[in-house]
């Protein structure tokens, strides 16, 4: 069979909108998230090497990602490379892992985003204390902020990548 019966996705991100959107995944919410946490525990200098051992890791990534992804230019990332790699049965569980990984980041993230907001100044509402995690108040409030958050991102996912790029 030749390569006429597979599907081409559309190249519609420039080399800018792709760069800025890596730069915003890489820094992201985790900068304010941990930056507490770092700079405070192991001191001002203890923080800065953690950013710099953590970059220059991330950079090694990227460039095996950015390998492989021109060698398997196909829709599906890690689940792909996992499956020509190894094959189905590895795949399967690499991309049951991949999936909770990205749960449990959107867990943290939902209990973290109304947080970090009221930390910037911007007032949230505290409505119905529904638990307490790690010292932390979880409120419906909160959550119902977050799952909309969350909504809009699923739907410019949803609308096509160069919205994002936009």
């Amino acid at each position: 069979m030749g390569d006429n019966n597979q599907a081409h996705l559309k190249k519609v991100l420039s080399k800018w909108d792709l760069l800025s959107i890596g730069i915003g995944a890489v820094v992201g919410w985790s900068w304010i998230i941990y930056a507490g946490i770092w700079s405070s525990a192991p001191g001002s200098m203890g923080g800065v090497i953690a950013f710099v051992l953590g970059g220059i890791l991330c950079s090694f990534l990227g460039l095996v990602y950015a390998e492989l992804t021109s060698a398997m230019p196909k829709a599906g990332g890690d689940m792909i490379f996992v499956f020509e790699g190894l094959g189905q049965g590895w795949s399967f569980i690499a991309s049951i892992c991949i999936t909770m990984a990205f749960v449990g980041l959107i867990a943290v993230e939902t209990i973290m985003l109304p947080v970090i907001l009221d930390a910037l100044g911007i007032p949230i509402a505290k409505a119905f204390e529904l638990f307490t995690f790690m010292g932390e108040s979880v409120y419906l409030s909160y959550i119902l902020l977050s799952v909309a958050v969350n909504a809009f991102f699923a739907y410019l996912n949803y609308r096509g990548v160069a919205l994002s790029g936009i």
